[in-house]
């Protein structure tokens, strides 16, 4: 999140928390609140259309005490309440994802791991769509041979050399 959703959420839990309201009096104190949370929730997202994520949610959820959970009587939100709040949506956005191939140099480990790394953390921070399952292209046939255009499992050689094992141990065994 940056300083702009920050604010918006704060204004959001102060509305719901006059406790809020009481830890804020001057511009300085708002200011470094912000710049307290900013830093907190940098790897958040406000909103995560595809896992159903909105950090107002999250606040409304803490204050609503559901479950039996009353942590809100005894202490204001706090950073930590909306990254435990965001955590479950995070690992299902990682369980859906599959690492693309990099377009680094595999032989380069530093750059590839580098890349693998950083296609993770978008995806973990929601800045990216998980990418899917890789699938299998279909096999080709071709009509005329009747078989896939890799050709025949076993190649003619192999097979007529079978037959000859085969024609030899037949023999043997008559």
């Amino acid at each position: 999140m940056n300083h702009e959703n920050v604010a918006a959420l704060l204004h959001h839990a102060a509305g719901l928390d006059s406790r809020m309201h009481r830890a804020v009096v001057t511009d300085q104190q708002a200011a470094t609140l912000i710049r307290t949370w900013t830093d907190a929730l940098r790897d958040i997202p406000a909103v995560v259309e595809s896992v159903r994520w909105d950090a107002a949610v999250a606040v409304r959820r803490f204050y609503d005490q559901a479950g039996g959970d009353r942590s809100a009587k005894f202490h204001a939100i706090q950073p930590s309440d909306i990254r435990a709040a965001w955590s479950p949506h995070r690992a299902e956005l990682m369980n859906r994802h599959v690492d693309p191939t990099p377009a680094a140099d595999p032989d380069d480990v530093a750059a590839y791991l580098s890349e693998l790394r950083a296609t993770r953390a978008a995806v973990a921070s929601g800045r990216t769509a998980p990418s899917g399952q890789r699938q299998l292209a279909p096999a080709v046939s071709d009509p005329v041979v009747g078989c896939s255009a890799a050709g025949p499992a076993v190649p003619a050689q192999i097979r007529r050399e079978l037959a000859r094992v085969r024609e030899g141990a037949m023999r043997a065994a008559a």
